[in-house]
């Protein structure tokens, strides 16, 4: 659809507050990991298993609007495409948390923090989509913000992963460890796709 045409029809509220509960449920979980990354044991894991359902029911509700609504504020392929990718985030999450249970007494404090922050982000970008258009550069600002993060991931990765190696100790320990800063790596990988895709989305609508 042209952006002209795109900008002289109404646009659909009700999608709004179903993807800031969705961006909340991330930021939340992002909090949960962070405790959990941070302690020598997985207490709290369950709680990552909570907000996944949570999730599942926005994805439920966003795509039960999309199927009802003539008017939508994006492509609907959009909208699914965004709606996939939190979800994701949720269950990569949850993916750190069953790998933190296997890798015994490590602790990835500066990776939780790191995170939090992408999630930060991301959760203050989604709640811009409102109103994209007058917010399209702080759109812009959370992509890149994103994308720092992810690069900071990367150099302390590979120092961990270094570490790690260097330290020596049994085998299966190292293994349990280098998987989950793996796993760690994949997840704010996704952010950084999310935060891409957003960027995408407002490019095509500005």
């Amino acid at each position: 659809m042209a952006n002209w045409l795109r900008k002289l029809m109404p646009k659909e509220e009700k999608f709004f507050p179903l993807f800031d509960e969705h961006a909340d449920l991330v930021g939340k979980a992002a909090e949960q990991l962070r405790v959990l990354l941070g302690a020598p044991s997985n207490d709290g894991a369950a709680d990552l298993d909570r907000f996944v359902s949570q999730g599942r029911d926005a994805t439920t509700r966003i795509l039960d609007q999309l199927r009802h609504s003539f008017v939508t504020p994006f492509d609907r392929s959009d909208i699914k495409e965004m709606t996939s990718s939190m979800q994701t985030l949720l269950e990569g999450m949850q993916s750190v948390a069953r790998s933190h249970a296997n890798a015994s007494g490590v602790r990835l404090d500066s990776f939780g923090q790191l995170i939090v922050d992408c999630a930060s982000e991301l959760r203050a970008g989604v709640a811009h989509l409102h109103d994209f258009e007058k917010h399209a550069d702080d759109l812009r600002r959370m992509r890149d913000k994103i994308a720092g993060l992810r690069a900071r991931m990367l150099v302390e990765r590979e120092d961990a992963m270094l570490a790690l190696l260097q330290q020596g100790g049994e085998a299966m320990v190292t293994l349990s460890a280098s998987r989950l800063l793996q796993r760690v790596g994949d997840l704010v990988e996704r952010f950084d796709e999310v935060a891409d895709h957003i960027d995408d989305l407002v490019l095509d609508h500005v």
